[in-house]
């Protein structure tokens, strides 16, 4: 894949975030450090705690349809094991 093919690929995702039409609410528990984390992140980028959620489900769900489902795999057995990667 050239840079080129690569930019093209970025903006379309940055276009498809901000012209998405936000129809749908999730909500679940998570541990205190992970949003400690997640909040940290959020005022160094200058964003919300939602818009930092989002772009990492995001990225997330791109990984793996680009066929990064191992990912999913390993970070489950590395949670398993007690890695703490959390954060």
């Amino acid at each position: 894949m050239s840079q080129a093919d690569i930019i093209c690929e970025r903006w379309a995702l940055i276009l498809e975030f901000a012209l998405m039409n936000k129809n749908e609410r999730i909500g679940f528990r998570i541990p205190a450090n992970i949003k400690k984390a997640l909040m940290q992140i959020a005022k160094t980028e200058g964003r919300s705690l939602a818009q930092v959620c989002e772009v990492f489900l995001r990225a997330g769900i791109w990984s793996y349809k680009k066929g990064n489902s191992t990912f999913f795999k390993k970070f489950i057995q590395l949670q398993n094991d007690g890695s703490s990667a959390d954060t």
